[in-house]
């Protein structure tokens, strides 16, 4: 049976509850990544920090005791768990819905909390006193209690008492939810690596890198906490908009916008110092100011949608034929009343020489499936072999992880993914494709895999896992065929013309015939695009040291490199 969704209080940040939902059935959880460090824009329109996103969040579970621990101590946020803690029956004001208010503890002032004053867990205390207090509240039943380190790769290397908080750990994971108690571990580490490396750096920490090891891979326990989505930002904006009279330029825009600020994939704080900064100013929000300040860079922010901005590509007419295909039919798809067996795979294979534009396709595949509702964000992650492949033991699945949690919502682009499969990755390249495949299906509405390549190299890494083929069917591989010569004059002449250089009709036709020569001797490795960079910048080169400081003088056939003037006639 579908256990019942608790609906999401108007106070809640879903960004926090939709990575995390509370009832995994742990003892221990850890919660890491950019969003543990984040301010959070929640449901009611209201800003405010992980600590008060993450005590509303368990108070709404049903935990009534909440403590939090950091270097400087215990404290409560809340009266109720303070007159719990001190042996006392709460008030019928402090058990009901935390009210917000202001609030001053170990971790400096907030601007938001439950309407009681928080109070400290006592005297201070020593850290194997700490370690004691910690145990007995998760060891005790008399009250539903959560207990939260804060930024615990901190506490693992500054504690005095190592070894107890050692052994506690281990006796809670090993206990489980006996007890209906939680303990949160919160690290600020954007990845998984980073996580298992504060760890291993603390001796006898063996069953915490054991749990971490068999919950990543059963997908509960451990959460990353991430970027704000779509949602999240367009409430920040208007949060921002009434509560600091920030102007918007252009509403009509204001939708792709933020479209384009969420693929940036920032924390919601840089937003929050951002927008406050233009409402300060009395500068409009727009489509124009954000790219004037580098804020977005996602190329369609208020101008042509992805799929028009594809077809204007030069060349690639099979490329753009199978992608416009499968867009529209995504797009259909999810207009009909029927599920008609599932959608179809997402993932694609892109295969090719290099420079024909792969990595520019797979960044537009990201905004069109923004755009058409397949992917929440649309950015795109750019990963290798060397990035997901570790040099030791328990280090590829971690990198795998951390590089699927930044893509989730958008592309992971594994450039020459053929390399997971060579022999001198030491077994560990099919570790990563395995690691891949478990994020494939454990998150497959979650983010897309585009893997490129040469073409018989991708045959073999599409046989490298059975769980590829069915991932990768025949029907998502697009061949990336060599550029014309038409095509590659275009696309020379096209970064001419972006540098601001003039060249005479000599030149153009020098050009065009060793364009020629070069696509009719070209091999397996022929550079396409990239050769066209290459030969345009040494005729710059060249150009620059015969005009001396007069920029108007075209380019001459003589500037053309001397190893392809063989191709002249």
């Amino acid at each position: 049976m579908t256990a019942p969704v608790r609906a999401a209080p108007p106070g809640s940040a879903e960004r926090l509850s939709a990575a995390w939902p509370v009832d995994t059935g742990d003892a221990v959880v850890v919660l890491y990544g950019a969003g543990t460090k984040d301010r959070f824009c929640c449901r009611d329109y209201q800003e405010r920090g992980f600590e008060e996103a993450l005590w509303a969040l368990l108070k709404d579970a049903g935990y009534r005791r909440i403590v939090f621990c950091a270097l400087n101590g215990l404290y409560f946020r809340d009266e109720q768990s303070a007159e719990l803690d001190r042996g006392g029956t709460a008030t019928a004001a402090a058990t009901g819905p935390g009210r917000m208010g202001h609030f001053t503890g170990p971790r400096g002032r907030s601007t938001v909390m439950p309407a009681a004053v928080a109070a400290p867990a006592g005297p201070t205390m020593a850290d194997p006193q700490i370690i004691q207090k910690l145990d007995a509240c998760m060891t005790g039943r008399s009250v539903p209690t959560a207990v939260v380190l804060l930024r615990t790769e901190d506490f693992l290397q500054y504690n005095q008492a190592p070894r107890p908080f050692v052994d506690r750990v281990g006796s809670w994971i090993a206990a489980g939810p006996s007890a209906g108690n939680i303990c949160v571990l919160t690290f600020s580490n954007n990845g998984l690596q980073e996580v298992q490396e504060a760890i291993q750096n603390n001796a006898g920490m063996g069953t915490l890198q054991a749990f971490l090891s068999d919950h990543r891979r059963s997908g509960g326990g451990i959460s990353r906490i991430g970027q704000p989505d779509e949602a999240e930002l367009t409430r920040l904006v208007h949060h921002v908009r009434i509560s600091d009279g920030l102007r918007i330029g252009d509403w009509s825009r204001l939708a792709r916008l933020i479209t384009a600020m969420t693929a940036m994939s920032q924390p919601a704080g840089v937003w929050l110092a951002r927008l406050r900064g233009l409402a300060r100013d009395e500068v409009p929000l727009s489509v124009e100011e954000a790219r004037q300040r580098g804020w977005v860079e996602r190329a369609g922010a208020g101008e042509r949608p992805a799929l028009e901005r594809l077809t204007a590509l030069t060349g690639l007419a099979g490329v753009k034929r199978h992608i416009a295909q499968r867009a529209h039919w995504e797009r259909v798809q999810r207009m009909l009343p029927g599920s008609g067996g599932g959608p179809a795979s997402p993932h694609l294979i892109f295969t090719g020489n290099p420079g024909t534009g792969k990595t520019t396709v797979a960044r537009l595949v990201g905004e069109i499936y923004a755009d058409i509702g397949v992917l929440r964000r649309g950015h795109v992650v750019v990963a290798d072999a060397p990035k997901l492949v570790g040099q030791y033991v328990g280090q590829t699945a971690p990198r795998v992880n951390d590089a699927v949690d930044e893509a989730l919502g958008g592309v992971l682009f594994i450039d020459e993914a053929y390399r997971l499969v060579e022999p001198d990755r030491g077994g560990f390249g099919m570790e990563a494709i395995d690691a891949l495949v478990d994020r494939m299906e454990n998150d497959r509405a979650a983010f897309v895999v585009i893997a490129a390549g040469y073409p018989r190299e991708m045959e073999r890494f599409r046989a490298a896992n059975v769980g590829l083929h069915s991932r990768f069917p025949d029907r998502n591989v697009i061949e990336f065929a060599d550029y014309l010569p038409g095509e590659l004059l275009t696309i020379a002449t096209g970064m001419l013309g972006e540098k601001g250089l003039t060249w005479s009709d000599d030149f153009e036709k020098a050009l065009t015939q060793v364009i020629e020569g070069l696509y009719r001797d070209r091999d397996e490795g022929f550079g396409n695009a990239r050769a066209m960079r290459e030969l345009i910048a040494e005729a710059g080169f060249a150009w620059a040291a015969r005009i001396g400081d007069d920029v108007r003088i075209p380019l001459e056939p003589g500037d053309l490199p001397a190893r392809l003037r063989r191709h002249l006639s």
